[in-house]
């Protein structure tokens, strides 16, 4: 690849990111792409501080330093997300590699195209006024308190289900039935279900689990994020940004140019001397309303996610997924036709 001034922060190594998540990468030069004002168009989550790269690269004019213009579209899960690269009426889904590789195996022409989060960025929060939860026992006995409660997750068949799924088999019970799944959207809408007491707990994302870390009306019983959970779910819990093949066809060099803005919003984000401005980015954007405390809550959000964001794939830890899934079914696609061929 032609070498040029700029450089880009890029992962020394592929693999075991989810352990390492924040650690300074090695770098290594890449010609600069220009999109030629083309656009394309981004998932983000209604309510979710996940979106805080999208965020910073308009914010930032990082899309317009590579002519590219980017469309920012609120869609609620990542099956949702999905179905619309299908379709051809989104081009970047944000979503979590077990969704991805599930679709893929599935039969659904996707790839990943660069990494977000490789860390779990999940927690099942439970309500604090639900009785009979184990919030003292160790896992994964503690999940056995919770069968045949309530569980909200953003989407049947999406990301924090199949989370969900792998602690109730942890647990011993069966995933199909071991709790009540209902679909209650993004996190904004997790914890109005939970106000409502719509659900007696959720498998949700940022800004979910840290507000319960701190709140009255629910706590963190399993938190992803500590390490806590399922052992071979962490690599399909890795969030990731995910395109048609047929784009990644037919665009690469607009595909080039986001990924490009993509690792420099994180390496731009990263720097202490920005985190000011990266604050006042997200809180354009993001508002956590009349809770207590927003504004220290809203810091340890934005502080959290710029330490864990990286976009190199974990791909190991994704792979150990796929090989979990696919090793009880016939003709599924190789691993490697999942993956972009330029993915850092």
């Amino acid at each position: 690849m032609r070498r040029s001034i700029r450089t880009l922060v890029i992962a020394a190594m592929l693999g075991g990111l989810s352990a390492h998540a924040g650690a300074q990468p090695a770098t290594i030069q890449e010609a600069p792409v220009m999109a030629d004002n083309m656009t394309i168009r981004l998932q983000t989550y209604p309510g979710a501080i996940i979106n805080l790269m999208q965020w910073v690269m308009v914010e930032k004019e990082i899309c317009t330093r590579h002519e590219m213009k980017c469309e920012l579209l609120n869609i609620p899960s990542a099956p949702l997300g999905i179905q619309a690269l299908v379709a051809g009426d989104l081009d970047i889904v944000v979503s979590s590699a077990d969704g991805v590789v599930k679709a893929a195996i599935g039969g659904a022409p996707i790839q990943f195209v660069g990494g977000l989060l490789p860390a779990p960025p999940f927690a099942l929060s439970m309500r604090s006024d639900v009785e009979g939860v184990d919030r003292a026992g160790d896992y994964p006995g503690n999940i056995k308190s919770v069968e045949g409660m309530k569980i909200g997750v953003t989407a049947r068949g999406a990301g924090p289900e199949n989370q969900m799924r792998l602690l109730l088999a942890d647990a011993g019970l069966n995933p199909d039935n071991g709790v009540i799944y209902v679909a209650v959207g993004s996190p904004s809408a997790q914890y109005a279900a939970l106000a409502a007491k719509q659900i007696d707990g959720v498998m949700g994302f940022e800004p979910l689990p840290t507000i319960c870390e701190d709140s009255t009306l629910c706590y963190n019983l399993v938190d992803l994020r500590k390490g806590q959970g399922s052992e071979v779910g962490r690599g399909g819990s890795a969030v990731t940004y995910v395109a048609s093949t047929r784009f990644t066809e037919k665009n690469p060099k607009l595909l080039d140019a986001f990924r490009q803005a993509s690792a420099e919003a994180i390496e731009w984000s990263s720097k202490p001397e920005n985190f000011p401005e990266v604050m006042a980015i997200a809180k354009k954007y993001f508002k956590l309303g009349d809770l207590p405390d927003a504004e220290a809550v809203t810091e340890r959000l934005v502080r959290n996610q710029v330490n864990g964001y990286h976009w190199v794939l974990p791909r190991d830890g994704i792979e150990a997924y796929y090989t979990f899934l696919a090793k009880e079914k016939a003709d599924v696609p190789a691993f490697d036709t999942m993956i972009y061929s330029k993915a850092y």
